[in-house]
């Protein structure tokens, strides 16, 4: 059993059943038809005049011989999305409760055929499917794929091909993010501007994302383009056969650079705007909240997009506003006094609120990045917490609903190989078998706070990805692991058997002619500690069955075939080998063994969501973490000061107590004000080591470790670290420590 995601049930039986050109299709409810073509269709492409499709006159019974029986049922205890697939050697038996629950069990068969069925080409007299019993249902609600079209557009045949790849994998939402300052991508017959100006950006897409020439007025526009009407309206039919929902996205009240470029008036002060043509930062020229022609100008353009769509959630955005001009800007001031708010966070909240007003007379409901916490909620937003799941928490402990799509886990244009030997992406490292690891809804929610996590996303943002065959390296096969998340039920998910499904899922990908990623070539070291053992650490890579050999102190290779023993300062060099030859760059990372190695260190708060390192052992597994602050080896902390009580478990001589800091100053991580540390042999009693003062360093990146001679015995250890608590474009600063090092 090869299914993508894993059904909820699954036996298999003896025997086959024989597709062929004399098998047919019978289905009990008309609105069945459509997904009845479809799969007749999709058979017929291998076998050549396969067998009719046809709505029983009367109710047939489950012995009709050599057909697909596609039956709906009372589902009045079922969810909306169930179904179930029988299988046996006279005919294949489909119940379901709604054309959702047949389209998946479609999606099932398909995958139990041979894999040769999904190329272009491929005929055959007769398939031979194994007989088996599934019983199925979603987890989520919300499974969802996102693809971002302003930074670079795509044409609509490569939409019509992911929104086959969300279906296929039983995924049910595409958010759809149309507009942003690099471009807007719908027609709003009421603005033309937005299709003549603001849809087109000058091209300097030879030049770094990051550092491109801004447009003058005597650059002439001719990159992008924007999806007509009509060609949205066959794009939501053709997703609707799939049982997808199409979720727009209209960028408010940031985001909007582009807009401005077409209709200056709606900015806060005069002047002349272009669309961006790469990186824009900080984004300030946004929709002015004290003029009313901007509420109009809005309301005009949701009229036509909620015409369009649908979907009853429509995405308004609301994420990285700043609010520079807001502050200075008379009619936004004024805004503030006449409506008695309290600062530009309660000023952004009122918008929101005022357009979420808007969308509910319209019966349409709200999502907002979790921005739109800041300042108030509005009373029926639906929050997606991007910014770690801390929003997500928020938002569901205030009884909304939520989806979960923190960057850490669920944006795909970051890494997910080495960076290396991969196609350039915006950073970060996001491997498949992260996607995999993770886990949607929160531990510290109760029972009934969780129900409002409905579900969970992937997020393609494209600054990176220029043309579809990137836009799908990107997303496959890390889409295939989130759907699983979202499918399949916690208990019944494993890492490793999901790796063996893929071989074969590999194959399907293969001849649908999709350029997916083959796998990270990094091996992963995982420490392990136990009474038994000491020390060891484990080496695991996402090629499956890979053959990994290793060696220490740059000796020679070694054929991995058990966890390695460590117990000393050491540096491990693991590579996968494939018929004797390196595949990718070797991972190397040095081991500083010391005391403290495997000790466990009590903090006074939990690491924030998105930067809690490598599990209860971070601060103590002799791996130090890189400078890049999103390794998966710092402890990340906003806004706060850390306490770390080391236990040595028996009293201790050292000579010398190290601790490691980051300082990534663009991303607000700065090394601590002030370090406290003290030593006990009891945990009662504390004696002071030292203190110092840390001077607010410029350097931008950089790791600092901090030496404290001690020369005495203790068996406790406490480490007190203030956090700097500045705040820049409100944002506040973080803390990130990792090693602890006893000698």
């Amino acid at each position: 059993m090869n299914i993508i995601p894993k059904p909820k049930f699954y036996k298999k039986n003896s025997g086959y059943f024989t597709i062929n050109d004399k098998t047919s299709i019978l289905f009990n409810h008309q609105e069945f038809i459509d997904l009845a073509s479809l799969m007749k269709d999709k058979i017929s492409e291998t076998i050549s005049n396969f067998g009719i499709i046809q709505l029983a006159k009367t109710s047939f019974t489950e012995e009709e011989i050599n057909c697909f029986l596609l039956m709906k049922i009372d589902g009045a205890k079922l969810a909306k999305e169930w179904y179930s697939i029988e299988i046996s050697q006279k005919n294949i038996v489909v119940k379901a409760t709604s054309k959702a629950g047949i389209f998946y069990a479609f999606q099932t068969i398909l995958q139990l055929l041979p894999t040769e069925i999904y190329k272009d080409k491929f005929s055959c007299t007769e398939i031979k499917i194994p007989c088996c019993s599934i019983n199925d249902e979603p987890r989520f609600k919300y499974r969802g794929m996102h693809l971002d079209v302003s930074r670079h557009f795509f044409q609509k045949e490569f939409i019509y091909k992911y929104i086959d790849y969300i279906a296929m994998h039983k995924m049910n939402v595409f958010h759809w993010h149309l507009t942003d300052d690099n471009g807007w991508r719908i027609e709003i017959k009421k603005y033309p501007k937005l299709q003549e100006i603001s849809a087109w950006r000058v091209d300097n897409e030879t030049q770094p994302w990051r550092n491109r020439d801004s447009a003058t007025e005597n650059d002439k526009a001719t990159y992008g383009g924007f999806y007509t009407q009509k060609e949205i309206k066959q794009i939501i039919e053709y997703a609707q056969l799939r049982n997808v929902t199409i979720i727009p996205e209209i960028e408010m009240p940031g985001h909007t650079l582009e807009v401005l470029s077409a209709y200056p008036e709606l900015a806060c002060f005069e002047g002349k705007f272009y669309v961006a043509t790469g990186s824009y930062w900080p984004n300030k020229d946004i929709f002015c909240a004290g003029k009313e022609e901007v509420f109009l100008f809005i309301k005009d353009v949701l009229s036509e997009v909620i015409e369009l769509f649908p979907s009853k959630f429509i995405h308004i955005g609301g994420d990285e506003v700043d609010k520079s001009n807001w502050k200075i800007c008379p009619r936004c001031q004024k805004r503030i006094k006449d409506e008695g708010l309290k600062d530009e966070f309660e000023l952004q909240s009122w918008f929101i609120k005022r357009i979420e007003k808007f969308l509910i007379s319209k019966n349409k409901k709200m999502i907002g990045w979790d921005e739109i916490l800041e300042g108030g909620l509005a009373s029926k937003a639906v929050v997606m917490s991007w910014r770690g799941i801390e929003g997500g928490i928020s938002a569901a402990q205030q009884e909304h609903d939520v989806i979960m799509t923190p960057g850490t886990h669920c944006y795909f244009d970051h890494y997910q190989s080495d960076a290396e030997t991969e196609p350039q992406a915006i950073g970060g490292y996001t491997s498949l078998k992260k996607v995999y690891s993770f886990e949607p809804i929160p531990e510290i929610l109760t029972a009934e706070q969780s129900k409002h996590i409905i579900g969970a996303q992937g997020n393609v943002w494209t600054e990176w990805i220029e043309t579809p065959s990137h836009a799908e390296y990107m997303s496959i096969p890390r889409m295939c692991a989130l759907a699983e998340v979202v499918w399949t039920s916690k208990n019944n998910r494993n890492w490793h058997d999901f790796q063996k499904r893929m071989q074969t899922h590999f194959i399907r990908l293969q001849n649908l002619g999709i350029n997916y990623c083959k796998g990270s070539s990094k091996i992963e070291i995982i420490p392990e500690f136990s009474e038994k053992y000491g020390y060891r650490i484990i080496l695991e890579s996402e090629i499956f069955e890979a053959e990994i050999h290793y060696s220490i102190d740059e000796g020679k290779y070694i054929n991995y075939k058990e966890p390695i023993k460590i117990d000393k300062i050491c540096t491990v060099k693991a590579s996968i080998f494939i018929k004797g030859n390196h595949y990718g760059n070797p991972t190397i990372q040095t081991i500083h063994f010391n005391k403290a190695i495997g000790k466990t260190v009590k903090l006074n708060v939990k690491p924030a969501s998105s930067y809690k390192g490598s599990g209860k052992y971070n601060l103590t597994d002799g791996m130090k973490g890189s400078k890049k602050f999103r390794d998966g080896k710092w402890f990340g902390f906003e806004d706060i000061n850390v306490e770390m009580i080391l236990d040595m478990e028996e009293k201790t001589f050292s000579k010398t107590i190290e601790i490691s800091f980051l300082q990534n100053i663009p991303n607000l991580i700065y090394l601590p004000e002030n370090l406290i540390i003290e030593k006990s042999l009891d945990g009662l009693e504390w004696t002071k080591i030292s203190s110092q003062n840390i001077c607010n360093q410029q350097e931008k990146k950089s790791i600092k470790i901090f030496v404290f001679p001690i020369e005495s015995f203790f068996r406790f250890i406490k480490i007190v670290a203030k956090n700097r608590k500045l705040v820049k474009k409100n944002r506040k600063t973080w803390i990130f420590v990792d090693q602890i090092m006893v000698r």
